[in-house]
């Protein structure tokens, strides 16, 4: 609003006319008067001129104008005293202060501007950082998360080559923030004008804000506690589905994959149960599973995934172990046919090391956007196991690290994610073995498996494009075993650290399958059985020179059944070897076996060095050859 009777922009002006006669006697350029007599009438003659105007310049003040008074007073600074001067401000200071502010204009938000508006408040910053973490926890997919202490947003942060977009929880930078607060709240000040009118304008989103937000400066008890983030519902503890959207009870975001919806069916019966459990387990019916327990350890696999949050005290599950003799042996796509029913995409792939401080920082990272599965993809020929990943697997969910380059902790809270690896000829070190399901891939001598010739055409693309169907029957299986009162038709022997995982284990023995328990059962008979591999390997080396097979691959497994029929102790060997494994003297029971030691490393205990056996796959032959190699070096 404007006073044309105050004049403010005018003020300057009329504050050197009123000080022009001070400035003429204060230079007398005749001389007529001493300094101190002339210094005297000046101030009299200003304490006099103020004081007429003092009204009038408070007002101008109060509506803009102290700037142009200011700039009046810099005229006769010279000619006055500090105190004369610090006096007139002090009363003129006063003046303003005891009349009103003048109206403000309020603020006029554009149409098609739908954002909330935040008026910041001039001398409460702690209220402009409550109030925006306020807004944004109502209007983006904000959240805090308790493990490493920080806000987090939810986002699609790539697109995989399916075009199915991936969700993940991603730390809230201050950057983040501060776009956050630009796209979503319209930030107000009252700003005055040259003029002396008041209005309530937009502003650029203060840095202070996103940078005190971002350091957890405010109120953050509005922001919701997040864990994960599913793209299937959410089953709980006790059997109920949790609504789409955010879940308090279990702290997951349930964000449904566009298209076709995954649906719990109500109330199953056993039949409905059994019947699903026979359609999922279709789909790998053409595997090379060692046995019947390995296939049904892959369906404990894809319950394990969809019903992650039905297990609990403690929340702890196995690690998933896929191997085989060989490569081509189909253990990553078993583990892509599983995440994709679960997730709706491929599974992440990360490499193993033996480094401890490396796997620890990967762990971190990893857990840091909480996925539901970590995939230690193609563990060849290697010790598996040891720190972090045995704590990782026993610590109910809660687990500890230093923040790299600084001297603070990560601490994670309910983790969930579940490890899967897949290895060939891997062995367990340390407190890996008690912690471990195996589900062991053999394929067929004479080729490596490679879904070629699969029934079911394209099986990624098949389960993916029927991934809710395959999904719904995931869940409905776990639903009906909580339908039918979590029946426990099976005593199952105690696992320690994983009781929580008997929600699978009871699962599966209620639709009338053996417990995946016994799965485990060849690890505790396995460190026998290398007893005779080591064996046959030295059985095989000493023979080499005794037969006039020159191929550079080696020989063929019924190569290497004729010359154990000549030679004792390679006869011996070879038939301790395959007694061990319930096989028969059958060459093509014999190559099965042999692609079970492909890599085995032997120490040589006469000449020193390795030995391990080779198997190479000989397109031509349509089949396997095997030879020892010594590596004398070792």
């Amino acid at each position: 609003m404007n006073h044309p009777d105050l004049g403010v922009e005018n003020l300057l002006e009329e504050v050197r006319a009123i000080l022009a006669p001070l400035r003429m006697e204060a230079e007398d350029p005749n001389g007529l008067l001493d300094p101190p007599v002339r210094d005297q009438k000046i101030r009299k003659a200003f304490a006099s001129i103020m004081a007429d105007n003092l009204p009038r310049l408070a007002l101008g003040v109060r509506h803009g104008g102290r700037a142009q008074v200011d700039a009046a007073l810099m005229l006769v600074r010279k000619v006055l005293s500090k105190e004369d001067i610090k006096a007139f401000e002090t009363a003129l200071t006063t003046a303003a202060r005891a009349l009103p502010l003048p109206e403000v204009q309020p603020f006029r938000q554009m149409e098609d501007d739908h954002r909330p508006v935040l008026e910041l408040h001039p001398t409460r910053p702690h209220a402009n950082n409550d109030r925006t973490v306020e807004l944004l926890a109502d209007h983006v997919p904000l959240f805090f998360r308790t493990s490493y202490g920080r806000f987090a947003v939810v986002g699609e942060c790539e697109i995989v080559r399916d075009d199915t977009p991936t969700l993940a929880i991603v730390p809230a930078s201050e950057l983040k923030i501060g776009d956050l607060m630009s796209r979503h709240i319209c930030y107000t000040q009252v700003k005055t004008d040259v003029t002396g009118n008041r209005s309530q304008l937009e502003v650029t989103p203060p840095t202070r804000i996103a940078k005190e937000v971002c350091g957890l400066a405010g109120d953050y008890r509005s922001v919701r506690l997040l864990n994960a983030v599913s793209r299937i519902p959410v089953l709980r503890p006790d059997g109920t589905v949790a609504d789409e959207g955010y879940d308090a009870a279990t702290r997951t975001l349930y964000v449904p994959l566009p298209g076709k919806r995954v649906e719990i069916p109500e109330r199953p019966t056993l039949a409905d149960a059994q019947g699903w459990a026979a359609e999922l387990l279709t789909l790998v019916q053409e595997f090379p599973f060692a046995a019947d327990a390995d296939k049904i350890g892959w369906l404990a696999l894809v319950l394990t995934l969809v019903g992650r949050w039905t297990i609990e005290d403690p929340s702890n599950v196995p690690l998933f172990l896929i191997r085989a003799p060989l490569m081509g042996s189909g253990k990553t796509l078993l583990t892509e046919t599983a995440a994709m029913i679960a997730t709706g995409r491929n599974a992440t792939k990360h490499g193993y090391t033996s480094n401890k401080e490396e796997l620890t920082k990967a762990f971190a990272s990893v857990f840091q956007a909480a996925p539901l599965m970590m995939l230690l993809d193609n563990v060849n020929d290697e010790a598996i196991g040891g720190e972090p990943l045995d704590t990782v697997l026993t610590s109910g969910g809660e687990w500890g690290t230093r923040r790299l380059g600084v001297n603070e902790m990560f601490r994670f809270e309910s983790i969930r994610t579940v490890f899967i690896a897949t290895a060939n000829n891997a062995t367990l070190k340390g407190d890996l073995e008690r912690r471990v399901l195996p589900i062991t891939l053999v394929p067929a001598t004479d080729k490596a498996f490679t879904g070629k010739d699969y029934k079911i055409d394209r099986l990624e693309r098949f389960v993916r494009e029927r991934r809710h169907v395959f999904a719904s029957r995931a869940l409905g299986i776990l639903a009906g075993w909580f339908a039918a009162g979590k029946p426990e038709s099976v005593k199952l022997p105690r696992w320690g650290s994983f009781e929580g995982w008997d929600v699978v284990r009871h699962t599966l023995t209620w639709l009338g399958y053996d417990d995946p328990y016994k799965l485990r059962e060849p690890l505790d008979t396995e460190n026998l059985t290398k007893v005779a591999e080591n064996a046959f390997v030295h059985a095989l080396w000493n023979a080499r020179h005794a037969t006039s097979i020159s191929d550079p691959n080696g020989l063929t497994a019924k190569q290497i059944t004729d010359l154990a029929g000549r030679i004792d102790p390679l006869g011996d060997a070879l038939n301790e070897l395959i007694a061990g494994r319930g096989s028969t003297g059958a060459s093509r029971s014999v190559g099965k076996v042999l692609m079970t030691m492909k890599g085995r490393r032997v120490r040589n205990s006469v000449h020193g060095g390795l030995l391990w056996l080779e198997a190479t796959h000989v397109p031509a032959e349509n089949l396997y050859r095997y030879k020892v190699n010594h590596d004398p070096a070792r």
